[in-house]
This record gives C-alpha cells, sequence and structure tokens, in this order.
C-alpha cells in the first residue's frame, strides 16, 4: 500500500473509533457519524529539491517558500463530521446525511448526475422514515446503496484491512476548477464508503 493509502487509513480509523462487523449493524464509538473530509498531506523534508545553489537572494527566497508551501497533495478521507442527533432521530439524521452530502459536488467527490440521483432516493427516504414506512425505507436505502456499488462494485460491509491497495484514496486537484470536468468516477470511492457505513446504520436503528 502506498504512503497516501496508509495515511487515509490510519486517518480513518482515529477519527471515527468504528468498526463493520460484517453486514450486521456497525459499531460506532462517536457522537458523529462519517462523512467526507480533505486531508492535506504534506513533504516529509525540509529542503527535498537541494536548491543549495540558487543566488542569495530576496527574490529566490520567496520561489523557494512558493515551491515548499504547495509541496503537499489533496485526499479525501473518512471524518466524523455528521453528529447523530440527541434524542436519536433518523429523520433528522437522515436530512443532516442529505446536507452533508451536498457539499461533495463542490469538492469533486460527486458528479452532478449521481448527486441528482442521490437526492431523489433521500426525497423518497425522509417521508418513508416520518411515517415509519419500512418497507419504502429500506426500498430507499438499497437504491441510495446500489448507486454507489454501481460506480464501485467491489465495496463491502467490512472493515478495510492494511494492505488492501484497492481502497487507497487517490490525490485530488487543487483547484477546485479544474476537479469538475477531469472528474471520471459518477461517486469518490470514501464518500461512497461513507454514504453505505452510513445508510447501514439507519437502518440498523429501524427496529
Amino acid at each position: 500500500m502506498n504512503t497516501i493509502g496508509k495515511i487515509c487509513l490510519a486517518s480513518a480509523i482515529i477519527l471515527l473509533s468504528q468498526q463493520v462487523q460484517g453486514a450486521s449493524a456497525p459499531t460506532v464509538l462517536r457522537s458523529e457519524l462519517p462523512g467526507v473530509a480533505r486531508a492535506k498531506l504534506t513533504g516529509s523534508t525540509d529542503e527535498p529539491w537541494g536548491l543549495d545553489n540558487l543566488p542569495d537572494t530576496p527574490f529566490w527566497k520567496q520561489k523557494i517558500a512558493e515551491i515548499q508551501d504547495r509541496d503537499y497533495v489533496l485526499v479525501p478521507v473518512l471524518a466524523p463530521v455528521i453528529p447523530i442527533p440527541t434524542p436519536y432521530s433518523a429523520v433528522e439524521l437522515t436530512r443532516r446525511l442529505q446536507v452533508h452530502v451536498q457539499t461533495w459536488l463542490k469538492y469533486g467527490h460527486v458528479q452532478a448526475d449521481v448527486l441528482a440521483r442521490l437526492n431523489r432516493q433521500f426525497d423518497v427516504l425522509i417521508p418513508a422514515l416520518e411515517t415509519h414506512n419500512k418497507r419504502a425505507v429500506r426500498a430507499a436505502v438499497e437504491a441510495l446503496r446500489k448507486e454507489c456499488s454501481d460506480h464501485h462494485a467491489d465495496l463491502r460491509d467490512e472493515f478495510v484491512k492494511v494492505g488492501e491497495d484497492n481502497q487507497d484514496a487517490l490525490p485530488m486537484l487543487r483547484n477546485a476548477s479544474q476537479r469538475a470536468p477531469t472528474s471520471t468516477v459518477g461517486i469518490d470511492r470514501v464518500a461512497a464508503r461513507a454514504l453505505i457505513f452510513n445508510l447501514q446504520y439507519v437502518s440498523a436503528r429501524l427496529d
């Protein structure tokens, strides 16, 4: 597994303190559910380019500082950003989940057409939760999960183990104006994993 993947997996484990046990209800040890955030991973050396032969002038000092300041990559990571309401309310939690999902478009975690399909299912899921229509709830949840699995067929409801390189988070382009047109995946893998986990949590607390 590459360095980025290891750091992202470690971040997810530390931030969430959670475990998914097979297809059963996820165990959440925090008061928040996971969403998607962006981690800035920087270089680990002070002078990685060996720029010691450049003129010692304010101009070149500024240029070196700019290079070092830009020595990073952005990667999507799981983070506890969706508070679980107290007292618990599946309706309110699902509303919060939908609000968080809307932020994914801005950062290139989802394409507009996929987000529109997700929203249509959220618009079915929330009223179904309000009326305690379990059949409609399960149907909407399954449709949301299918949207994720259609883009990432190998996603599983289980803990990610060290060494599973296919679970690595991919670096993002730093310029937001460049991300949308270059995106080739309907929904980011990290975002899909978070959504599947949260839907499993909501479903498990229906009874």
